[in-house]
This record gives C-alpha cells, sequence and structure tokens, in this order.
C-alpha cells in the first residue's frame, strides 16, 4: 500500500486544552485550522501548513484496522 515506511508522530501541545465535538476545522488552500477552545474575546488553534489534514478517527472501536495503526498511529492523540 505504502511505497516506503510513513513516519507517524505524536505531538504533544503545551498545554490542555478542551477537545470536545464543538471543534471546528478551517481549511484554506495553503493550511488548515482546528480551532479548539475560545477564551474571553480569543480563541486558541492550531495551524497546519497543508490543506491535507484529517480531523476525527481512529478511535478505539477501529484502530486496528487502519493502515498507519502498524507504524505507530494511536487512538484519541493528535498525530
Amino acid at each position: 500500500m505504502f511505497t516506503k515506511k510513513p513516519k507517524v508522530h505524536q505531538v504533544e501541545l503545551s498545554r490542555e486544552y478542551a477537545f470536545m465535538y464543538e471543534n471546528f476545522v478551517v481549511a484554506t488552500q495553503a493550511a488548515t485550522y482546528l480551532l479548539l477552545e475560545k477564551h474571553g474575546r480569543s480563541i486558541y488553534a492550531l495551524r497546519f501548513d497543508s490543506p491535507n489534514c484529517r480531523y476525527g478517527g481512529p478511535n478505539d472501536e477501529s484502530h486496528g484496522g487502519h493502515p498507519l495503526a502498524k507504524y505507530g498511529l494511536g487512538i484519541y492523540g493528535l498525530f
């Protein structure tokens, strides 16, 4: 399936955010933003310098069937 071994890394954030169902994704032609949490008049967001990002699964029910699981893709994290 993959022509060379993919690199999968988990990203550690510097603080805890309220990752819940109300998170939003905004994508442009150059970047993707994950809006995390409103704090006063500010919104904390993660910026990915690529429009090719996926938000969601795998979860603990489908993780074993994901093709990147054998390369280190975990569940309930940011990879």
